[in-house]
C-alpha cells in the first residue's frame, strides 16, 4: 500500500510540474489584447494538470489515513520549498512590473515550491 501510495505521489508531482512549466509559455503567447487559440489550449492544460494533481493528492490523503500513520518528526526537507516560496514570493512582490518573462518563471517557480512542500510532506510522512 505504501508502494502505491509513493506511486501516486509521483505522477501527482509530475502532473504539477506539468501546470507549473505551462506558466512559462506566457510571454511566448502574450500579442497584445487578443488572445490566441494556443493560449487556451496552455491555460486548459495549466488547469487540467493543476485538477488531476489535486484530486490524486485527495485520494493519497484518504488512503494514508487508512493506514493510520504515525507523524514523522524527519520533514526538514519539506521545510526547503517553503523558504524558496518566501524568497520567490519578495521578488515577485520587488520586480512585479519590470518583465513579463521574470514574472511568468517567477510565477512559474513559486507555483513549484508550493506544490514541491506538499509533495515533500507526503513523501517523508510515509
Amino acid at each position: 500500500m505504501k508502494k502505491k501510495i509513493l506511486t501516486l505521489n509521483v505522477i501527482s508531482g509530475v502532473f504539477y510540474v506539468i501546470s507549473s512549466l505551462s506558466l512559462l509559455a506566457i510571454p511566448v503567447l502574450s500579442s497584445g489584447e487578443k488572445i490566441s487559440s494556443a493560449g487556451y489550449v496552455i491555460a486548459a492544460v495549466f488547469w487540467a494538470a493543476l485538477l488531476v494533481g489535486t484530486v490524486m493528492q485527495i485520494i493519497i490523503s484518504v488512503m494514508c489515513r487508512k493506514l493510520e500513520l504515525k507523524k514523522c518528526t524527519k520533514q526538514r526537507a519539506a521545510l526547503i520549498p517553503a523558504a524558496v516560496f518566501l524568497v520567490l514570493l519578495v521578488v515577485m512582490l520587488l520586480f512585479k512590473n519590470d518583465s513579463l518573462i521574470l514574472m511568468s518563471a517567477d510565477l512559474a517557480l513559486l507555483l513549484l515550491s508550493v506544490e514541491a512542500y506538499f509533495l515533500l510532506k507526503r513523501r517523508f510522512s510515509l
